[in-house]
């Protein structure tokens, strides 16, 4: 648990631990067919993350070609 301390601010721990900016990944990922913006291409944009790797792959789907959006009828 992050506990608050009024000492200490962002500035502070940006100073000591550093921003992540210099962070790079080691791995490139494998390809995904995911539609972009699915639920399954959150999901694994977020497991890349989690992996330490790229979040993307120039393979990667980056269209909606050939996909069929399922449409629930409306009834009143």
């Amino acid at each position: 648990m992050i506990q608050r301390r009024e000492d200490y601010n962002i500035f502070q721990h940006i100073q000591e631990h550093g921003n992540g900016e210099e962070f790079r990944p080691e791995d490139k990922p494998a390809p995904t067919n995911a539609a972009p913006g699915s639920n399954l291409k959150i999901d694994v944009l977020i497991k890349r993350l989690e992996a330490g790797e790229e979040l993307w792959n120039d393979l990667d789907r980056d269209d909606f070609e050939g996909l069929i959006a399922p449409i629930k009828p409306y009834r009143p």
